[in-house]
């Protein structure tokens, strides 16, 4: 069986989703945030009969079945071509107006629905009321109070919506007029609704045109400090110490085990090595995921959208462009897809073609191994950098861009609310799990692939001189487009090679060589990181750009120039730092 969770933007969707069926989501507070279909199988908690499996598809949110926005047509399309067994319709207790109208459309369709009212507890603490049973009279459809966040009333939505019938028929309301006359009706008979005023207390202090652009600039400086300050760099450290005396313990039990020098070689010099190389950073990556989590979660990033809008605009971007620009932060592929939710295919291409120009976190790793080249290991700094400087460039290329005329952002906010633990750690333990899977399976393989590149020569015999490799030999193709650079290790060609299938790999790949082998001043350290940063996404990223711009030629023109691009930067860096 296959129930639909459906409803307008900021309705809990996601939050009931991930309850259900176990799964991490990411959940946001503004329209757009799931443009393509999750789905997830029904957790046994919930399963009347567990010999009968039920999946749970999360459809995008809309505001209407009438689409303005490409995510907003998967809904429609997706209940005329694929009919669920039943619709689960979520509705903002406190804000019902838009989800009684989706309802009443919903209803046209003859699927079997159900309406749960979520986020009853913020209702009842208002002095809410709905009165259920005659509002389920009057719809003719099944009613329920829930509650998401404290997980209240799933367990009898999940029972009412796979006992639930469609409803009968009746003439559709087609007219909007007549609609909204319908859900006025409705409301004026079976809500007792909690008065809202314009703006919040809080929200006159965060919007304020005083004080909200220093507090979004406070939050954003406390974010990367404890992320890349002191708390993320001493754990690091602490998970470095443990790493070098448990390798060097492994290292010492071979050696006493008289194990072969060419698979002690492989597993401590290049597996574990490659490894531990990248998942020392984890702990930075674990406090990263989980501010980001509770900003998420808060409501807040909805109200930065919003005040970044006007200075975006002055860059032909928009309010709408903020939540795919700051979802590439993490990673670059979902942030491309999610430029579906924009409404003109003009904006979605060019915030498609800005997003690889940030750092994802994929390449977080890259730039704090190489603060102790150019910060003296000092990385919360080297971040801000880095991250202010792709900044700027993004601005700057998006100026270049031609010109286009962005439509108003119009968003409802939702309600600013403590976050809650455990959706902060189950959105961090989401995408560390994705971190390490990568760690474990793609960075594996590419560290054994260049571990025997590099110890093996041309006539397949094991060598200890890198320039006597396959290694070597195979780099001399590169090296020449990279010397103007200053970078003259075949393993610095060989991690920008990696680094084209996932940016994980560059750092695998560089622990590799001998220290100080890499980076003999500072200015190639700069040079290198300039490129990494800028130069071609990874393979991942190159196809969901092609599915936005539809064309591979377009694609491959865009990624040519920005490692054009990047050559030229990484070229001006090391020539302004050298000696």
């Amino acid at each position: 069986m296959t129930l639909a969770l459906c409803g307008c933007p900021n309705c809990g969707k996601t939050t009931l989703f991930n309850l259900l069926t176990g799964e991490a989501q990411r959940t946001g507070n503004w329209p757009g945030v799931t443009v393509q279909l999750a789905s997830g199988m029904l957790s046994p908690a919930f399963l009347l009969d567990p010999s009968t499996p039920v999946r749970i598809v999360d459809l995008p949110g809309t505001l209407s079945l009438a689409p303005l926005s490409p995510d907003e047509a998967v809904p429609i399309q997706f209940l005329r071509h694929n009919p669920p067994d039943a619709v689960i319709l979520l509705i903002d207790s406190c804000d019902p107006a838009q989800g009684l109208s989706l309802a009443l459309q919903l209803r046209a369709l003859r699927l079997p629905l159900v309406i749960a009212f979520n986020m009853s507890d913020r209702m009842h603490a208002l002095g809410g009321r709905i009165r259920l049973e005659r509002l389920s009279s009057l719809m003719q459809l099944p009613c329920l109070l829930i509650s998401a966040r404290e997980s209240t009333g799933i367990a009898a939505l999940v029972h009412t919506a796979l006992q639930t019938k469609a409803p009968p028929l009746q003439p559709a309301i087609t007219p909007p007029a007549a609609r909204w006359k319908t859900v006025d009706r409705l409301l004026d008979s079976c809500f007792l609704l909690p008065e809202r005023s314009a703006l919040s207390r809080p929200d006159k202090v965060l919007l304020h045109p005083l004080f909200s652009y220093p507090i979004l600039i406070f939050v954003l400086i406390c974010l990367f400090f404890f992320a890349f300050g002191a708390p993320g760099r001493g754990l690091s450290q602490l998970l470095s110490r443990f790493f070098d005396s448990t390798l060097s313990a492994i290292s010492q039990v071979m050696t006493n085990a008289n194990t072969p020098r060419l698979l002690h070689a492989l597993l401590t010099d290049g597996l574990m090595r490659s490894l531990t190389s990248v998942l020392t950073f984890l702990p930075v990556l674990l406090i990263f995921f989980f501010c980001t989590a509770l900003l998420e979660d808060s409501g807040y990033l909805s109200r930065a959208a919003f005040l970044l809008d006007a200075p975006l605009m002055r860059f032909h971007l928009s309010g709408r462009s903020f939540f795919s620009l700051i979802t590439g932060l993490g990673c670059s592929v979902p942030a491309i897809l999610s430029t579906q939710a924009l409404a003109s295919s003009r904006e979605r291409r060019r915030a498609a073609v800005l997003i690889p120009l940030l750092p994802c976190s994929a390449k977080l790793p890259v730039i704090l191994y190489l603060s102790a080249y150019c910060f003296d290991g000092q990385p919360f700094w080297l971040v801000l950098l880095c991250y202010g400087s792709c900044l700027m460039l993004l601005l700057l290329v998006s100026l270049c861009l031609p010109e286009q005329k962005a439509p108003p952002l119009i968003m409802d906010f939702p309600p600013l609310r403590l976050p809650t633990l455990r959706g902060a750690l189950r959105a961090m333990h989401s995408k560390t799990r994705d971190f390490i899977v990568r760690a474990f399976t793609l960075i594996f393989f590419t560290s054994v692939i260049v571990w025997l590149l590099k110890s093996f020569t041309p006539a397949l015999q094991y060598t200890a001189s890198a320039e006597n490799s396959l290694l070597f030999s195979l780099s001399k193709r590169v090296l020449p487009w990279l010397q103007p650079l200053g970078l003259s290790s075949p393993e610095c060609a060989a991690a920008l090679l990696c680094g084209l299938l996932a940016k994980e790999n560059i750092l695998s790949v560089l622990a590799l060589a001998p220290s100080g082998a890499l980076f003999p001043t500072r200015a190639c350290a700069l040079s290198f990181l300039t490129f990494s940063l800028l130069y071609a996404p990874c393979a991942s990223a190159c196809a969901a750009l092609t599915q936005i711009l539809k064309s591979r030629k377009r694609m491959l023109c865009a990624v040519l120039l920005q490692t054009a691009f990047a050559w030229l930067a990484a070229c001006i860096i090391y020539c302004l730092f050298s000696p």
